[in-house]
């Protein structure tokens, strides 16, 4: 009996209050109060976070909550004379990518704040993690 309370126990410590629906093996959260991206990785006993990262979302409320899921990748787009690289789309035009690369450099000075049209920034690193790892069909929540 002690063990079962303790297995629930770790559970939820594990997984949180959610629990989730998802085959993928990784789980986006976005928490959009705190600027911060968080990915969780499935294990035989639930959701386990891996890690998190400070993250620049939309200004004035433009990056659209709920849940959404990673449908299309590009390696890059361009806009306004900056380069953003690794594009994981998860609503319409909205993505996780990297911070602008102008002047052959990342600025990060965004990250932490509402900046962005929409989209997601985060550090390259980071964008380029997600845009390997988490395939097409991973859930994205943001709240």
């Amino acid at each position: 009996m002690i063990k079962r309370i303790i297995s629930c126990i770790l559970i939820f410590i594990l997984i949180g209050s959610t629990t989730y629906a998802s085959s993928a093996k990784y789980r986006i959260e976005v928490n959009t109060s705190k600027c911060r991206v968080i990915v969780y990785q499935q294990t035989n006993i639930g959701w386990m976070k891996l890690g998190q990262q400070k993250c620049c979302l939309g200004a004035k409320g433009k990056t659209p909550k709920g849940l959404f899921t990673i449908y299309k990748k590009k390696n890059y787009f361009v806009h306004n004379d900056a380069r953003y690289d690794y594009v994981s789309y998860f609503d319409n035009n909205k993505a996780f990518h990297s911070t602008p690369y102008i002047n052959g450099k990342y600025d990060n000075s965004s990250l932490g704040h509402h900046r962005s049209g929409g989209c997601i920034r985060l550090k390259p690193s980071a964008a380029k993690w997600i845009y390997k790892y988490c395939k097409t069909g991973t859930e994205v929540l943001i709240k």
